[in-house]
């Protein structure tokens, strides 16, 4: 099957849409920090109006201005890609008998890179598409320009899943052990509770510095299960 390439050139305003599921898929398999930004950047270029998945064409010179580096080398460009096609992601969701499922997907099933030409192509499983196109209502969007400059994965994943959440207007309590697979946050290191916090307080400052939305939160623990408490609200001074 032929896909038709979508070439236009790259934003920051573009908004990046997602269905809820798929914000809050499990990372156990993290991303890198430019393989999270190369994945988002490819899905800003997703229409509204789309039918179906396309292929997705990015240039080398483009992405690296969006994210503020001196022209990346091609081959680092090729490496990313060929990193995605090894991620996979798990995201819940419902069957037609209303139980539970983990559905597992590769973020990417084919890449072609053009050195000469400094640009590359990504083609996203099919498997996505219910979660990437014709989104109508429980959906997630940002402009790609607020995760551009967040220096952490971890920070990013937090910024998606709070800005899901932002409409709830309470807190949201998830359990610890889901929090960190939605962030990736699969280290051994961070099963200890300090090295987790700290790295949470990290992202949770980066966010707030950086983004449209400010973040609090508050640990609460049961007899069972440490639990996580969290808070997501506008920033006080307002979307940039």
């Amino acid at each position: 099957m032929k896909h038709e390439i979508v070439l236009e050139s790259l934003s920051p305003t573009f908004p990046v849409a997602q269905a809820n599921d798929l914000v809050i898929a499990k990372h156990t398999e993290p991303l890198t920090l430019r393989e999270q930004k190369l994945i988002l950047t490819a899905i800003s270029l997703i229409r509204k109006d789309d039918i179906d998945l396309k292929e997705y064409e990015i240039h080398v010179k483009e992405f690296s201005k969006l994210l503020g580096l001196a022209d990346a080398k091609y081959t680092e460009i090729h490496n990313i890609t060929k990193g995605l096609m090894k991620k996979l992601i798990e995201i819940p969701t419902v069957d037609k008998q209303g139980k539970e499922v983990w559905e597992t997907y590769h973020w990417v099933i084919e890449s072609k890179y053009y050195p000469k030409e400094g640009r590359l192509l990504i083609k996203f499983s099919p498997g996505l598409k219910p979660y990437l196109i014709g989104l109508k209502e429980t959906y997630t969007t940002y402009k790609l320009e607020y995760i551009l400059g967040l220096k952490s994965t971890y920070s990013i994943r937090l910024y998606e899943i709070c800005k899901k959440w932002i409409f709830h207007k309470r807190k949201i309590k998830v359990e610890l052990k889901l929090l960190r697979d939605m962030l990736g946050a699969t280290k051994k290191s961070y099963d200890k509770y300090s090295n987790f916090k700290k790295k949470l307080d990290e992202s949770i400052d980066e966010v707030n510095n950086l983004t449209d939305i400010h973040i609090s939160y508050v640990w609460y623990v049961n007899t069972k299960l440490d639990n996580f408490y969290k808070d997501c609200c506008l920033n006080s001074t307002g979307v940039k």
